[in-house]
């Protein structure tokens, strides 16, 4: 097994999506803890919004700063379009989140077409065009020339080839 990273940016938006998460239920618990507050104003309560409102806050910071560095990264990236990303990607997240809780309201294919326009919004973000496959991004960041990274998937296409007939061909047959 080969080992692989992943790339710089497809970690950021998954760090994003996830300080954005983390903010969307603080929020959730900020409002249940002033709800209750109001009813009956006791210090646990105090103390809980308060603890809250730190991870709030905790979380925006962090998701700026990943942005701020994506920024940094990119010369060709459109500040203005930073807003959008972050919808984007709050969007994907969301829709990913509601897939895998198998609700009523993220049937089909909601969750990839979401995670498709996050893509688009990125790459308009970025300045650059991003593949879906983090692999193809990470050629495309490093310089790779479009011949070798043709060459160099046929390449680790007929090894994948080659193994998967080694390995079939050791397996019994139903005759």
């Amino acid at each position: 097994m080969k080992h692989t990273s992943r790339l710089r940016v497809l970690d950021a938006v998954e760090l994003i999506a996830n300080q954005i998460a983390i903010g969307s239920h603080c929020q959730e618990l900020i409002n249940e803890y002033m709800s209750d507050y109001e009813l009956e104003q006791t210090e646990e309560l105090k103390q809980k919004i308060t603890n809250q409102q730190s991870l709030l806050s905790q979380s925006i910071i962090m998701r700026r700063m990943v942005m701020e560095n994506l920024l940094e990264i990119f010369e060709s990236s459109d500040k203005e379009l930073r807003c959008t990303f972050k919808h984007a990607v709050a969007s994907y997240m969301f829709a990913t989140e509601c897939a895998q809780a198998a609700t009523s309201i993220c049937r089909g294919d909601i969750q990839r077409r979401a995670y498709l326009q996050m893509v688009q919004v990125l790459s308009m973000f970025l300045g650059i065009e991003v593949q879906v496959c983090g692999r193809c991004l990470q050629d495309i960041l490093s310089g790779k020339q479009s011949k070798d990274v043709f060459r160099m998937r046929k390449e680790e296409s007929s090894d994948v080839i080659e193994s998967w007939e080694t390995e079939s061909s050791d397996l019994p047959t139903n005759n």
